[in-house]
């Protein structure tokens, strides 16, 4: 995969690429030369998403700011509050 088409790919285009690369390479049954060119797109491809998860915490960040000053909570707490947000025993939920 050339480097424009891994440039304009989603997060999630790119995870799900990532996820079918590692799945063939784990098989063990490719030729060298193939499992060498998956690896360098997984490189390629984990860096871009990278990239964009960079790109998208600087942009919450900015979201955060209040009043000129930045004010960063982990994830599940809450800024307007000093009560941090309530802990749920139901790890499965992705929110």
């Amino acid at each position: 995969m050339a480097a424009t088409e891994e440039n304009r790919m989603s997060f999630e285009e790119s995870i799900s690429r990532l996820e079918k690369i590692v799945a063939q390479l784990q098989t063990g049954e490719l030729p060298l030369d193939r499992s060498l060119q998956l690896f360098e797109e997984g490189v390629a491809l984990s860096r871009h998403c990278q990239t964009q998860l960079e790109a998208v915490e600087r942009r919450v960040e900015i979201l955060l700011q209040e009043k000129g000053s930045l004010e960063l909570a982990p994830f599940g707490k809450t800024t307007n509050s000093s009560q941090p947000a309530e802990e749920s025993d139901d790890d499965d939920r992705p929110f």
